[in-house]
């Protein structure tokens, strides 16, 4: 994995975890919020956020440059929420 998409991965999940603090901690109404406030479409919130819900393991492999080749933010984020089923899906 190409140090900038590693970091541009990172950047991304570490947006994700913030906006879902958001969220749960009520200092942000709604994903519509985020999007107006972020200048951007609900659908990349969405995105950002599921990537909130990565496995441990997947993060660490993106963290060591481990993650196979190929893999972005948007087959990150199409992983179901369930920690086995990413771990299945990404062949860890």
């Amino acid at each position: 994995m190409k140090c900038e998409d590693r970091s541009r991965i990172l950047n991304a999940i570490a947006t994700g975890q913030s906006w879902l603090g958001e969220l749960t901690g009520g200092r942000v109404a709604s994903i519509e919020a985020i999007a107006m406030r972020e200048d951007c479409s609900e659908r990349s919130v969405q995105r950002a956020l599921s990537l909130a819900f990565l496995s441990p393991r997947i993060i660490e492999a993106i963290i060591h440059g481990t993650l196979r080749r190929g893999i972005g933010i948007a087959s990150l984020a199409s992983l179901p929420a369930c920690f086995a089923k990413q771990h299945a899906g990404l062949g860890i």
